[in-house]
C-alpha cells in the first residue's frame, strides 16, 4: 500500500458504512467477521480525517447515526437521514408519508450531534424498477421540508431525470441551505445550473 502525505487531510463524503459488506455479510451469507475497524483504520493511515455515513432508509438513518455516536476510532463520523430514491416504495409500506418521516425528524432529533445532512435524496429514473417515477416524485419533497426545518443542507442524487429534479431544486432552492449532489448523470447545463444554485 502506499502511504498518503501527512500534509492533506480527506473528508470521504460518500461512505456506505451501514452495507452488511462491513458486517461480513455478502448475498446473505457470512465471508468474514465485521471489519468495519479495519476499513476505519486504513482510511485514516491514508489521511480521511472524517466520513459522512451516507443512509437511505429509517433503518440504515439509525444505524448510520448509532455507528457515529458511538465511533471511537481515529476517524470522525457523522451520518445524513433520508430515503433513497429507490427505496421510496418503503415509505408506503410502512404507513404513511407523515409516519415515516415523522420518524426520520426523530432520528436528527435523537442524533443532532451526528445527522449533518438530510439524503440521500432525490430521484433516480434509471432504477425504476425499485421504486416507480410517481412514488419517487411524492417521497422527494418531504426532504426538502427536513432540511428546512433543521437548517441542514442536503445530501442528493440525480440520476437520468430530464427535468424534474432541477424543477424541483428550482421550486425549493430558497428554502434549504445548500448541499451536494453526489450522484448526477444528466446534462451539463443542467449542472451548471445546479453550480449556478450553490449546488456542489
Amino acid at each position: 500500500m502506499v502511504e498518503a502525505s501527512g500534509s492533506i487531510r480527506l473528508f470521504d463524503i460518500a461512505a456506505n458504512l451501514t452495507a452488511r459488506h462491513f458486517d461480513g455479510v455478502y448475498r446473505g451469507r457470512r465471508a468474514h467477521a465485521n471489519d468495519l475497524q479495519v476499513v476505519l483504520k486504513r482510511a485514516s493511515s491514508h489521511n480521511v480525517d472524517r466520513m459522512l455515513v451516507t443512509a437511505g432508509s429509517i433503518r440504515d438513518s439509525t444505524k448510520a447515526a448509532v455507528m457515529c455516536k458511538n465511533n471511537e476510532s481515529e476517524v470522525g463520523l457523522y451520518s445524513t437521514v433520508g430515503v433513497h430514491p429507490s427505496s421510496t416504495k418503503e415509505v408506503e409500506q410502512r404507513g404513511t408519508v407523515t409516519v415515516y418521516f415523522d420518524k426520520m425528524r426523530g432520528i436528527v432529533r435523537k442524533y443532532k450531534d451526528q445527522v449533518v445532512a438530510i439524503g440521500e435524496c432525490g430521484l433516480d429514473y434509471d432504477r425504476l424498477f425499485a421504486s416507480p417515477k410517481d412514488v419517487q416524485l411524492k417521497h422527494f419533497p418531504p426532504h426538502f421540508d427536513m432540511a428546512e426545518e433543521f437548517k441542514l443542507p442536503m445530501y442528493l442524487h440525480c440520476r437520468n431525470t430530464g427535468q424534474d429534479f432541477l424543477n424541483l431544486m428550482k421550486t425549493n432552492r430558497d428554502r434549504i441551505c445548500g448541499g451536494v449532489v453526489h450522484c448526477f448523470s444528466d446534462s451539463m447545463a443542467e449542472m451548471l445550473e445546479l453550480v449556478d444554485m450553490g449546488m456542489y
